[in-house]
């Protein structure tokens, strides 16, 4: 059973040294796989790493143009404590975890993909859910420039999990936009009392179909 979340393929997570993207590698060489999903990092994957090397990454997003990615997070934590400006907060968040510049050629998309040759291979049937993401809120603090990126984004990796699923098998549930605002804390994605006693409705017999 296997989450995965759109957040996951943005600058934030893939260029922080020890986050899931070399996390996951390192992990599934232990299975025999090729370890071929890009550009090696010499790094060390202790999450106590300075982030000396994480500061040195920059990405594009709309709206922000080019800006280093630690950059873009402290900001976000700043606008916590600006009283006059931080209704800027939630629509800095989003852009910065959803807005991001996504391609087929996304090395954690190759990493999948490997992922589920190898459980293809070794006879495991494999359940994938897409997790929620509070598109309400992102709709109404960025406005209509989240629909035409998002949309693309979502749209890429809805095509990518199709074609896995076409290839090994998989059994697919999304839930990417399926759960209002209300059951988000705050501005994030992630579920409070309320969206977690939802996810789990839904999630259940999903679940067990896939066992059955």
């Amino acid at each position: 059973v296997l989450p995965l979340s759109i957040r996951s393929f943005s600058p934030q997570w893939m260029e922080k040294p020890f986050y899931t993207y070399d996390r996951l590698r390192q992990e599934l060489a232990g299975y025999g796989t090729t370890g071929d999903y890009g550009p090696d990092r010499e790094v060390d994957v202790e999450e106590d790493q300075p982030l000396d090397e994480y500061a040195r990454y920059e990405a594009e997003f709309p709206m922000l143009g080019k800006r280093g990615l630690l950059d873009v997070e402290q900001e976000i934590k700043s606008l916590k404590h600006d009283p006059e400006r931080r209704h800027l907060r939630p629509r800095l968040a989003y852009i910065f975890f959803y807005l991001f510049r996504f391609t087929r050629q996304h090395p954690y998309l190759a990493l999948w993909q490997e992922l589920f040759a190898v459980a293809a291979r070794a006879g495991v049937r494999v359940f994938v859910y897409i997790m929620p993401v509070n598109v309400e809120r992102c709709r109404t603090e960025v406005g209509p420039e989240f629909d035409r990126v998002f949309g693309q984004n979502a749209g890429l990796l809805r095509d990518f999990v199709a074609e896995q699923t076409e290839r090994h098998g998989l059994r697919v549930a999304d839930f990417l936009e399926v759960m209002g605002r209300g059951c988000f804390y705050d501005y994030t994605e992630h579920l409070n009392q309320q969206g977690r006693q939802r996810f789990q409705e839904l999630l259940r017999p999903e679940v067990l179909a896939a066992l059955g």
